[in-house]
């Protein structure tokens, strides 16, 4: 089978799949907007590369605006790996770029997924950013989605079947390591430091659990890099905590398992509404107890009580107060631990949602062949 992606090449979650897809013996073409650094997929000589060469100025806009038509310019570099590759499925990710740009070709069947902000954020900015989302929905074999609620978001704006496939956890990557360097609690975060994130939340929290001085050494460690990150490192300093702060910064994909297990417990705290929770469920899968706001996404995969805490957005007085009952009880601290690691496997296991992502494909190129 022959496959041409469209998507960022250098965005984590296109390098599990395709990486993932390629050690099926599937031959893909990968093709990302952005340069991109190519030893990514070293490795892998059944999955070629092709970048439509434009800058990070370009791609950086998560929202979309109208300047984004200057994406069009790569319709006749994608027709022309159409033809020469001959592709039996085109997959498309990221509704409010990639699909846009594919609704432009001539070619089925195409197999649409959605991300996030492409579908609640983006088509809600003007009827023409909306016309674009449904073009792209309309051109589509098949519309994927990784939620059950971001389903119910598209299903707004076309009477069509999604199917929701997560984006997978790669268990044995992602898994506990119980060696623990000191008698110190720490309690962690894995998010890009931006507002909608909730990271100053964390911070507050953390900075009551200090003034409570419980019987424990605390520290709070903050993985990621963002435009928000000097105001947090202010904000620690003002609340006079910063001695019991880190921030790691940027940190590569494969560093994020061991970060995650120097965590006792895991927060995120978004303030804006989510569409899945990957850092999560990675923390959950390293079985770690996860902290999180009441936002959608979080909401569908933890399990409240069981395989975590879910606390009112913007709320540091509750998150402070879930935090502290882990802190204090090291037994529910562990034995939510375990659950969460368990229900990751069940429900969101990388090997498995690759098994649906070839379902998905073998229906679609034999709808298109019926």
């Amino acid at each position: 089978m022959k496959i041409m992606i469209l998507a960022n090449p250098e965005d984590p979650h296109t390098i599990k799949w395709v990486t993932q897809l390629a050690k099926q013996n599937i031959h893909i073409y990968l093709f990302g907007l952005n340069k991109f650094d190519r030893s990514l997929y070293n490795g892998y000589p059944n999955v070629q590369l092709e970048s439509g060469g434009f800058g990070n100025k370009y791609i950086n806009s998560r929202l979309g605006n109208f300047s984004k038509i200057i994406y069009l310019k790569s319709l006749p570099t994608i027709k022309r790996i159409i033809r020469d590759f001959k592709p039996d499925i085109i997959h498309a990710h990221y509704a409010s770029s990639y699909g846009i740009l594919i609704s432009f070709v001539d070619y089925s069947p195409i197999v649409l997924s959605f991300w996030g902000s492409d579908i609640y954020r983006f088509p809600k900015q003007s009827f023409i950013h909306q016309f674009l989302i449904r073009k792209a929905l309309a051109k589509s074999s098949v519309v994927l989605s990784t939620c059950e609620n971001m389903a119910l978001e598209i299903k707004k704006y076309i009477n069509k079947d999604v199917v929701v496939i997560p984006f997978g956890i790669d268990t044995q990557m992602f898994k506990p390591n119980h060696q623990k360097e000191n008698d110190t609690l720490i309690i962690g975060t894995v998010r890009k430091l931006e507002k909608l994130y909730g990271v100053d939340v964390l911070i507050q929290a953390f900075k009551m659990l200090i003034e409570k001085k419980l019987e424990i050494d605390l520290n709070l460690l903050i993985v990621g890099d963002g435009p928000e990150r000097r105001r947090l490192e202010m904000l620690t300093r003002k609340l006079n905590i910063s001695k019991y702060v880190h921030f790691e910064g940027k940190v590569q994909t494969n560093k994020v398992p061991q970060l995650i297990n120097k965590m006792d417990i895991f927060s995120a705290l978004s303030i804006y509404d989510e569409s899945f929770g990957v850092a999560v469920l990675e923390a959950c899968s390293c079985e770690k107890p996860v902290v999180v706001s009441d936002v959608v996404g979080f909401k569908e995969i933890v399990k409240d009580g069981k395989t975590g805490l879910i606390v009112e957005r913007n709320n540091s007085e509750q998150a402070a107060s879930a935090l502290e009952a882990l802190i204090k009880n090291e037994e529910l601290r562990l034995s939510i631990g375990k659950n969460a690691r368990q229900h990751v496997i069940q429900n969101y296991s990388l090997n498995h949602n690759v098994e649906q992502m070839l379902e998905v494909y073998h229906s679609a190129l034999g709808n298109s062949l019926g």
